[in-house]
This record gives C-alpha cells, structure tokens and sequence, in this order.
C-alpha cells in the first residue's frame, strides 16, 4: 500500500480543522448511552428568540440545514441550536439496533432540549422540525404536558405525522405517475424499470423497508414530488458534499455510514400520531401550544391531504400555510414565503 505524502496529510488535517463550522459559534456534544450527539450553536445570540431546529432524513444532519442560505438568512434574526440525532449527521457511537426507537429519540431530544434550557436559558424557546423531524418533535410534545411547556410554539415544516400512510401513498403516487408516464411515451425505459424494482421490493403487505425507502425517496424525486427547484438542491448536494468530506470536523465517512444504520434499524413502520389509527398516548390532540404548519401542494412524501388531514387533529388553532409550487422542502420552493412566516410566528 503506497503511503500517503505527509504535505497532503497536513492538508487534508488543515482542511478538516477549519471551514465547515466556521458559523458555528459553539459545538458541545451530548452523550446518552454511549452515542454522542453534536449540538450546533449558531445565529444571533443576542436574541430572545432560540429555535431548536430538529433535522428531517431519517439520517439528516443540523449541520446542513445550516448551511443553507435560504435557512441561515434567519441566523441575523434568531439564534438557531442545530442537532443531530443517533447515527445521523456527525454523531458518533456504536448504537445497538435495539436503540433505533421512536421513544428512545424523544427522550435523546429531551436530553438536547435541557441542554439548552441550562447552557442558552432562553426568554422563548420555539421547537421546529422537518419532514420526520416534524414527527420527532410532535410525538415528544404529545407524549408530555411537561415537555410542551418549555415552548413558546411549534413550528412544522413538511412534517410526516402518519408514516404508514405517508409511505402507502407515496408509493401510488409514484406507481400513478410512472404509468401516466409510459402512457405518453415520456421516459418509457426509465419508469418501467422503475416499476420493476417496487414489483421486486414491496412486502406482502405493499410498504418498504430498510434502505428501500432511501430508493423509493429518489424515485419521488424524479417525480418532482421531493423539490420542485431540482436545480438548486443539485447545487446544495455538491457544495456540501465537498464540504462534508473536506472541511468537517468529523469523518468524512461517519455521514455516509450513520445514514445507512439509521435507515435500516430506525422502528417507523407503524408510527402514527393519528387520533383516530394510533393505539398509543400520543396524539395529536395533545398538542396544545401555538403551531405553525407549513405544507406543500405539491408534496409527494407528505401529501397535501394528508396535511390538511392531520391540521384539524391538534388540540391547539394552527396557523396552516399551504404553499403552492412547493414540494417536501418549503425553504428551498418557496423561500420568501418560508421566512416570512417563521418571522411572523416567532417573536
């Protein structure tokens, strides 16, 4: 094996020492069962307002919704606290399968949210989540009165609140847009392919699994159901993936190999805040502080039914804001409209 030259070595240790965090202007990390969970400080700590942003994926990372310029915008006007959860982004550990519970990252969340009540003591504390962060964040708040009173609201940006049916309905979404595809004789290669791999891959049942689920997200993508600025998402998974393998301060592997755990351990199937499906405590009607919703018409993960469904669900008034031309990532389709309403709700 040829040895690597020690000016590069240096470089690469340079590179990886500086940059990426540059922003940030605090990283402490909590530990709970032998995981180590990244926090990010970030933004104006001057203000009274701290958003705890909670990252969607499963095995996204706070470090990149970060390092978005249509989110940092809000880093002048907030202070924003990113995290990261097990085996996502640059948290580090060896997780047992058994750890990849919805309960067990409610209370890692718990964890995080004490944090920063006793290192930032903030005059208003928002909680915020994105796509499964939105099903993280809901399911902490509706699983204790206690917990919701540490907020001054709940933001929810595209979030999944019914899993079964989210994954149900996405998967006819596409086998519906494949198929009007072939009909026309638009990528008629593509989506019969495409329609092979979920004949070859669905359960009895008609779900995925497993890293299935990361595929059939890129499917949906190709439907324009995921961002409808496919442009400017490319541009993002370039920019940051250089920095994520140069710049960061963690491993450039560990983002690679925490996505793949997570997204074969992590329990979801049957996670569901519905009133009326779900079996459990946690509901949406336990939910009773100030809430902002915001969904997409055009969003083929979180369907806009699907959103309206579960708006009239909570125990609380919920300003619903319903973006046209806008899929799974309000931020990036409709950034003017996302920044304006954070702005308006959090104060």
């Amino acid at each position: 094996m040829r040895k690597m030259p020690f000016f590069i070595l240096l470089l690469i240790l340079f590179f990886q020492s500086c940059s990426f965090l540059e922003d940030t202007d605090e990283l402490v990390y909590m530990e709970y069962d032998g995981a180590y969970l990244p926090i990010y400080s970030r933004g104006n700590k001057d203000s009274d307002v701290v958003i705890l942003w909670t990252h969607g994926g499963p095995g996204s990372s706070g470090m990149y919704y970060g390092d978005i310029d249509e989110i940092s915008s809000l880093h002048n006007d907030y202070h924003i606290i990113y995290w990261d959860q097990l085996s996502s982004g640059g948290s580090m550990g060896n997780p047992d399968k058994d750890d990849f519970t919805v309960e067990n990252f409610s209370n890692q969340l718990d964890g995080v949210v004490n944090i920063v009540n006793n290192r930032y003591k903030p005059k208003k504390l928002y909680l915020l989540g994105h796509s499964w962060g939105g099903y993280l964040v809901s399911y902490y708040l509706a699983d204790s009165v206690e917990h919701q009173e540490n907020f001054e609201g709940l933001i929810l940006l595209n979030p999944i609140l019914d899993i079964p049916r989210a994954l149900t309905t996405s998967i006819e979404d596409v086998d519906k847009y494949a198929k009007d595809k072939i009909s026309i004789g638009e990528e008629v290669d593509f989506w019969k392919d495409a329609l092979d791999w979920y004949s070859e891959n669905l359960t009895d049942t008609g779900i995925l699994i497993g890293e299935n689920i990361a595929t059939h997200y890129d499917f949906i993508e190709e439907t324009g159901g995921m961002l409808k600025k496919r442009d400017r998402n490319d541009e993002l998974e370039f920019e940051l993936g250089i920095k994520m393998a140069l710049f960061s301060p963690f491993h450039f592997y560990n983002y690679y190999s925490n996505q793949s755990n997570i997204r074969t351990y992590l329990q979801i199937e049957d996670a569901s805040l519905d009133n009326v499906k779900h079996n459990g405590d946690q509901t949406l009607s336990n939910i009773t502080i100030r809430t902002l919703f915001i969904a997409g018409e055009d969003d083929k993960i979180a369907s806009i039914k699907m959103s309206e469904d579960w708006e009239g669900q909570f125990g609380s008034t919920v300003q619903f804001k319903d973006y046209s031309d806008c899929a799974h990532a309000a931020f990036l389709d409709r950034p003017e409209m996302f920044l304006d309403d954070i702005r308006g709700f959090a104060k």
